[in-house]
């Protein structure tokens, strides 16, 4: 990883911006002082924010920060108001810029993830002397910010990053090299009667049904408008495809069809259960056997079916709009 500062100058008659410290990898102290002489120094920790996200911090001076991953590069990029003189005029005026490290602001001169750093560095300062040989240095005291980590379903931000973050989870079990293996059914014993082989394909007929279920599940947006739907459907995303096609009932796929050819008439079965409040937590299924439950929109907060057509309603129009 690397850390960025983002600049934002923003005129405010007694504030001002005097200093940006990085101290390591996600991890800043900023200083504002109002008025000039009167500082308050904070510390900032995102070092734990997972790659890809975004979270608004509105924590005076910092506005923002962000994740981002450009092709092998891994970047913390952390958006900070810059407080100055509405007096100033022309060429005084701060521009809106990015810094890191020793003080470089071309576009062209950003750090790769893996340069050599040495820290603290003094990233911006006008608190006296210069970035990098400040005559006011910050005092050992700062305050910690405490900036609650929001939830998954927050963090994701849009109904569309919700979906294509389940779209992934289903694509895990489908993508795995011994998908393959799972449905030729080698996992269960021998079918030695009849009544075996034709529990077997059961189980195999399962497995698909239900990663369709779940791919028509997350096309709705009705189901991904509420966190408790979110959570629910991401567990039962999560769940492994080895142990749904050995411990899930056999009969599961034929409850989700539901007697109709119509994709519009089928029905959800859950495997697992969701927490009635918040923070709305999942909890798989346990055991041997798992017995699925009813779960449409009959139910309160259950997951509607009928308008899964958005995807096709033919066998395999949900297979290409997973991969979409």
């Amino acid at each position: 990883m690397s850390t960025i500062i983002k600049m934002i100058p923003k005129t405010h008659a007694t504030k001002r911006t005097t200093g940006i410290i990085l101290t390591n990898d996600g991890i800043i102290r900023t200083r504002i002082e109002d008025p000039v002489g009167t500082a308050t120094d904070k510390q900032f920790n995102f070092s734990a924010n997972a790659e890809g996200t975004f979270r608004e911090i509105n924590n005076e001076p910092v506005v923002s920060v962000s994740s981002q991953k450009i092709g092998a590069d891994a970047r913390f990029i952390i958006t900070v108001n810059e407080f100055y003189d509405p007096t100033l005029v022309g060429e005084n005026i701060p521009q809106e810029r990015f810094l890191w490290y020793d003080y470089k602001t071309k576009s062209d001169e950003a750090p790769s993830s893996t340069a050599a750093q040495t820290f603290p560095i003094n990233a911006f300062w006008t608190s006296g002397g210069t970035p990098s040989s400040p005559t006011v240095a910050f005092p050992g005291s700062y305050t910690d910010q405490v900036i609650p980590t929001p939830s998954l379903y927050t963090s994701l931000a849009s109904t569309e990053n919700r979906r294509n973050y389940l779209k992934q989870k289903i694509l895990d079990n489908i993508n795995n090299p011994l998908f393959p293996i799972w449905i030729s059914r080698p996992l269960l014993a021998p079918a030695t009667t009849a009544d075996h082989l034709l529990e077997h394909g059961q189980r195999q007929e399962t497995l698909i049904y239900w990663l369709e279920m779940l791919t028509r599940s997350i096309s709705i947006d009705i189901n991904l408008a509420t966190e408790q739907k979110f959570n629910f459907l991401s567990g039962e995303c999560g769940l492994d495809g080895v142990e749904v096609i050995t411990k899930a009932n056999s009969l599961t796929g034929s409850q989700i069809y539901n007697g109709s050819s119509s994709r519009n008439g089928w029905r959800y079965q859950r495997l697992g259960s969701i927490g009635a409040n918040t923070p709305w937590t999942y909890s798989p299924p346990t055991g041997p056997s798992w017995t699925p439950q009813r779960y449409d929109h009959t139910i309160t907060n259950g997951i509607d079916l009928r308008t899964a057509n958005a995807i096709g309603a033919g066998t395999l129009d949900w297979v290409p709009w997973l991969r979409s």
